[in-house]
């Protein structure tokens, strides 16, 4: 299941913290988006060294 968050706020002793404000919502779905490219493109490369050159998948 993906769930997208909108926002985050942390309140407590009179202040509050957004991460939505902060930028740090955005940041974590780019480096999400980066890893899992990351992950595709070397499970792709590991399959078409097992084609190319015999080895076990």
């Amino acid at each position: 299941m993906r769930v997208k968050a909108l926002g985050n706020i942390i309140i407590g002793d009179n202040k509050y913290f957004s991460f939505a404000a902060e930028g740090l919502i955005e940041q974590y779905e780019t480096d999400f988006i980066n890893l899992r490219v990351k992950v595709i493109s070397e499970a792709k490369r590991r399959l078409y060294r097992a084609k190319l050159f015999g080895e076990p998948d």
